[in-house]
């Protein structure tokens, strides 16, 4: 009877290697895959916020909630305590994510999921950020930037991935171009759309 003659340890190492270059060639077509995937549910999130965001204005005479002095999220994750700062003592900036959760129904929608933040709180606060130029304003306000040839809604960037919790116009540093260097952006139609770091600059969110 013919005997199986075993691997030789050349042979197994041959082989080892084989599969780890078959390996090191494919990670980055996973990278890629993941990193789109994760950038498509954070534009899913990004969608619901900004349903939520309709709702809110409807409830509140059209008007944006104000950055200055407003609910904190810090506070208000994850009991929902309200905290309000409205009476302007101290140097507190609100967040929008406050006034849009319950509308949401889900503090998860407002973490990235490829936020680099371990921390819950600071995730809530912080991962995405609202335009500072909306701040306090009523539609009637982008209705006239529309009606004088401006913009459309469809231009006016609300909220997208971020380093701070509010994102001023003057400071494209804070927008945090984690989605293959680019960033998922809110329209105020309610759209959603990817846009890489050279278009954000063009979007009246930095301008």
């Amino acid at each position: 009877m013919r005997r199986n003659r075993p691997f030789t340890l050349i042979e197994l190492l041959v082989v080892i290697t084989i599969i780890m270059i078959l390996a090191a060639m494919l990670m980055p077509t996973i990278e890629k895959a993941r990193g789109k995937a994760l950038s498509a549910t954070c534009s899913s999130q990004q969608k619901q916020i900004m349903m939520a965001m309709q709702m809110y204005l409807n409830e509140s005479d059209a008007r944006f909630m104000s950055q200055s002095h407003g609910l904190v999220g810090q506070d208000y994750y994850p009991n929902r305590t309200l905290k309000d700062t409205s009476s302007g003592s101290g140097d507190q900036y609100g967040n929008f994510q406050c006034y849009l959760e319950p509308h949401v129904g889900s503090f998860d929608t407002f973490f990235c999921p490829t936020s680099q933040r371990t921390n819950k709180k600071d995730q809530f606060q912080h991962d995405y950020a609202m335009n500072t130029i909306v701040h306090g304003k009523d539609m009637f306000w982008f209705d006239q930037k529309h009606f004088s040839g401006n913009s459309s809604p469809a231009d006016w960037g609300i909220i997208t991935d971020q380093n701070y919790e509010w994102l001023q116009s003057d400071r494209a540093g804070r927008v945090a171009c984690r989605h293959h260097h680019g960033a998922n952006v809110g329209f105020l139609d309610g759209h959603v759309e990817f846009k890489t770091w050279e278009t954000l600059r063009q979007l009246a969110l930095l301008t």
